[in-house]
């Protein structure tokens, strides 16, 4: 029996989201110092998914820059522009940037959230926060290892050097009819291996999204939520 292929999921194209223009001639360099993303080497029609990280490497945003001839546009999940705008704001002192809120007013298809869980995606302020590192939201090309100093950089240089964390951000499927409920507790052994964050049901099957401890993330190991099996979905 053929294994239905899970949806794709774009949030450059959800309605609502947030989208913010950074303009003048510094807007790269600026933004390439407050992003795990190395900016300054995108070239027009380039996109690239990055995390704004505090000094201790927690996940502000989860953003996706596109680089345009001459600024870059951010864009990251609904609701989150005046947050954004504020805290790049907070770093201006004297470069030749212009930070431009260009999100419109349109409502979020509900809809649209079962999909984006299907396709693995983790959403910020659900799946995760500012109580991850940003190297634990599985996401790993949105991390440049190579790029030099950012706000961030030196705890995730690391946990890079020390090889793993401790937690990870991960997509997974529920052998269930229903999907179980956000904070339901994933067990292995009789024991807490984390949490569900997300779930839905899309085309039959049950998805979601869940934060795993690091020890439980190996092929031997069988996960259980509300006694339902889970499998962890790479790739």
């Amino acid at each position: 029996m053929e294994v239905p292929t899970p949806p794709a999921f774009d949030l450059r194209t959800l309605p609502g989201r947030t989208r913010v223009r950074l303009t003048g001639s510094d807007c790269a360099k600026f933004l390439h110092n407050f992003c795990t993303a190395d900016v300054k080497k995108l070239t027009p029609g380039q996109t690239v998914e990055a995390f704004v990280t505090n000094v201790k490497a927690r996940a502000l945003f989860h953003i996706w820059i596109t680089c345009d001839d001459d600024a870059l546009l951010v864009e990251t999940w609904p609701g989150q522009a005046e947050p954004l705008v504020a805290h790049l704001d907070r770093y201006l002192i004297t470069e030749d940037v212009e930070i431009i809120d260009e999100t419109e007013d349109v409502p979020e298809d509900p809809s649209t959230e079962a999909t984006r869980i299907a396709a693995g995606l983790p959403r910020c302020g659900v799946d995760f926060g500012e109580g991850n590192l940003a190297p634990e939201i599985g996401r790993p090309d949105a991390i440049s290892y190579t790029k030099g100093c950012y706000l961030g950089q030196e705890p995730i240089a690391r946990l890079d050097a020390l090889g793993h964390v401790n937690k990870e951000v991960v997509a997974v499927e529920i052998d269930a009819d229903v999907p179980p409920p956000r904070e339901t507790e994933l067990t292995a052994d009789g024991k807490t291996a984390g949490k569900l964050t997300s779930s839905a049901a899309v085309g039959g099957r049950v998805y979601g999204i869940a934060t795993v401890r690091a020890k439980f993330l190996t092929p031997e190991t069988s996960l259980t939520a509300a006694g339902a099996a889970v499998t962890v979905r790479r790739g």
